[in-house]
């Protein structure tokens, strides 16, 4: 969602189903925005959690909730999907998608960074303060991830790929173990990504600067602006 971080009346909306999507826009001028972001997002929510979840999101007990530690994919992941998905299709330049990263990165900046994005999912009924951090770190996160998914093997695969894989072997009326989630991810993957996901969302990072540089690409603290991404991957993704 396209707002700010400290705005006391959220605007806009979503709500997903396997079926529909509904969306609440308070004003007519968000409603482009709505369509490109809001929609995209909600839409993106049939890969998971609505066919990659665990058992807490499968037997969910609304009158005794248990969460998942996972929330960095259920809406980080799909996020990041929400924002690259316009520049792999040529809908707008790799300039205007840096500064989407950029502008999450500042939004980032308005939570409590010092805390694991698995703890924060973890107990994100009692730190509602703090959600819409998944929106942002969760969204650079599934960045980070697929650079470096891409760095590993080449460019012959990314996070689009992994989360098909995941679909093939987490796919509807199935779940997967909250806590064996990172393993099944590495034996899909490479071993260095048992060490991304230990860093990145199991270690709290008080700056950018560590998540983006075991990612491979640069981020100037002092300037907010991402160093040119095309240099460092694959065409492929893109």
């Amino acid at each position: 969602m396209n707002l700010r971080m400290k705005a006391d009346i959220w605007v806009m909306a979503g709500a997903f189903h396997s079926t529909v999507c509904l969306y609440r826009s308070g004003n007519m001028k968000f409603l482009p925005n709505a369509l490109n972001r809001v929609a995209s997002h909600e839409f993106f929510h049939i890969v998971t959690p609505l066919n990659i979840h665990s058992g807490e999101i499968q037997h969910y007990d609304f009158l005794n909730p248990v969460m998942s530690e996972h929330l960095w994919l259920y809406e980080g992941m799909t996020e990041y999907a929400t924002i690259h998905m316009p520049v792999k299709q040529k809908m707008i330049s790799l300039e205007d998608f840096e500064k989407s990263i950029e502008d999450k990165i500042e939004g980032m900046k308005e939570f409590d960074n010092t805390l694991p994005l698995t703890e924060m999912s973890k107990n994100s009924m009692e730190r509602q303060d703090q959600y819409m951090n998944f929106y942002q770190k969760g969204a650079l996160v599934g960045l980070c991830l697929d650079i470096r998914l891409r760095q590993l093997s080449g460019g012959k695969m990314g996070t689009q790929d992994l989360m098909q894989q995941l679909m093939k072997k987490y796919g509807e009326g199935k779940y997967f173990n909250d806590d064996d989630l990172f393993d099944e991810i590495t034996r899909m993957t490479y071993p260095e990504i048992r060490t991304f996901f230990r860093i990145l969302l199991k270690v709290a990072n008080h700056s950018f600067e560590a998540i983006s540089g075991k990612a491979g690409f640069d981020y100037n603290e002092t300037t907010g602006k991402v160093k040119s991404l095309l240099i460092l991957i694959p065409n492929s993704w893109l």
